[in-house]
């Protein structure tokens, strides 16, 4: 899922026109989101949501 999101964003990545702190914002609000998303306890088994307890989501 992060992998589609920062294909489709590809010109804007490369842009030299955006500055990388815009990049970053965006980068942090949509890719990291989704990874974190994707680590939601519903994903693992009982066993691999134990090493997963600390991060709170």
């Amino acid at each position: 899922m992060a992998s589609t999101v920062m294909s489709r964003l590809n010109r804007f990545w490369t842009s030299s026109s955006i500055r990388f702190l815009n990049k970053y914002r965006l980068y942090k609000s949509l890719v990291v989101s989704i990874l974190l998303y994707s680590l939601r306890p519903g994903c693992f088994t009982p066993t691999q949501n134990a090493g997963y307890r600390h991060l709170n989501i």
